[in-house]
């Protein structure tokens, strides 16, 4: 079937594809997520293929910041290296072209290479530039904040 917006009833699925990812990306409760295909379907999709959900990423738009934020993403391991995390990071960066200068952010660990190099492939794919904008260290977690804008945008 391929990327469609996510839905409440894959919340199960999505919690579990997301404890597989830890401790790049954690489940919370059902309740966030609910939040989330209720006030931002535009910007979360799930991958399923065979009715079982492979990939998700959760992604929130804010108005006032002209920003998508990438919250999480994660793809089954039985789904392997394949290419799922790309495909839906592609479509968050598409609904960013769709919205017109809207910069979008995503926050990654800085051990996560495999998303860091996703990230970067598929932002030189779409013609978006990329640039590490800011940290995030409390002493048990970290990320690096990256900031991805259209170069063809005029």
């Amino acid at each position: 079937m391929g990327i469609r917006s996510f839905q409440e009833k894959d919340i199960p699925a999505v919690q579990n594809i997301l404890k597989e990812g830890e401790p790049y990306v954690f489940a919370y409760k059902e309740y966030v997520y609910w939040i989330l295909e209720r006030y931002f379907s535009d910007t979360c999709y799930v991958y399923e293929e065979d009715s079982k959900i492979l990939g998700y990423i959760g992604a929130v738009y804010s108005a006032e910041k002209n920003v998508i934020f990438v919250w999480q993403i994660a793809v089954s391991r039985a789904a392997g290296k394949n290419g799922i995390g790309g495909h839906l990071f592609t479509r968050v960066l598409k609904c960013a072209s769709e919205k017109k200068g809207v910069r979008v952010e995503i926050a990654i660990n800085p051990e996560n290479i495999y998303c860091q190099k996703m990230v970067k492939r598929v932002a030189e794919k779409m013609n978006f530039e990329i640039e590490a904008i800011g940290n995030y260290n409390d002493g048990i977690f970290q990320e690096t904040l990256y900031a991805l804008r259209a170069l063809d945008f005029e």
